[in-house]
């Protein structure tokens, strides 16, 4: 029997990832992660990014 991984949403593209990060209890997957950390502040894919990701940190504040 091989150990399954455990999978979960990612918050930005929502694909179901076995690996990826954390960010104050929000999942991103490597691809997000990679991509987020070459972005330019001014780019507004950063933009969506972030609103996207101050949402999904507003509504786990609210459970």
């Amino acid at each position: 029997m091989g150990h399954e991984k455990e999978t979960k949403s990612c918050t930005l593209c929502r694909r179901e990832e076995s690996r990826g990060i954390y960010i104050l209890d929000i999942f991103l997957c490597r691809d997000c992660e990679k991509e987020l950390l070459q972005l330019e502040a001014e780019d507004p894919t950063y933009h969506q990014a972030v609103k996207t990701l101050s949402r999904s940190r507003a509504s786990k504040l609210l459970m």
